[in-house]
């Protein structure tokens, strides 16, 4: 069992001793000392990154994602931020991204074959995400084309 003070240490900045200092967000100070808009908007601006793995899964699935695919990704990020989201699935064609929304960093990639195959755990919310370029529900670009299956097709 974890003495007092690694207990502590595990669950710094959220929890810290009486009398310690307050966390530093990026230089500006003491995060007690800032508004709630003034961090929302600090966070709103942090492009959604791709771990190591997610990373190697698209690129072994030959997927891409393109600009506008990463601006809906970044809005869906805020949007699932907003609404207290912490592990989101984010629905892009017939991809799932594993998000961790407060690090804005998709962790975990699911494809059509293994939704079907069982259920996507340890997530607490979902939302699909659309670009402004491909509004219906088609699958995402692998490999540079795009094709519908009959079983992803769904009523227009």
């Amino acid at each position: 069992m974890a003495d007092g003070s690694n207990l502590l240490r595990m669950l710094e900045p959220a929890v810290r001793p009486s009398g310690s200092p307050a966390p530093q967000v990026r230089g500006r100070g003491p995060i007690e000392q800032r508004g709630f808009d003034e961090v929302l908007a600090e966070m709103r601006h942090q492009p959604v990154t791709l771990s190591d793995g997610a990373q190697r899964s698209l690129a072994d699935r030959g997927i891409r994602l393109d600009a506008a695919q990463q601006a809906a990704l970044n809005e869906a990020a805020n949007r699932a931020a907003e609404a207290g989201g912490q592990r989101t699935l984010m629905l892009m064609r017939n991809t799932g991204l594993i998000m961790d929304v407060p690090e804005r960093t998709v962790r975990e990639v699911v494809d059509e074959a293994g939704m079907r195959e069982g259920a996507v755990t340890r997530i607490d919310s979902a939302l699909r995400v659309e670009t402004p370029d491909e509004p219906d529900s088609g699958p995402m670009r692998h490999g540079g084309t795009a094709s519908r299956s009959p079983e992803t097709a769904g009523p227009a």
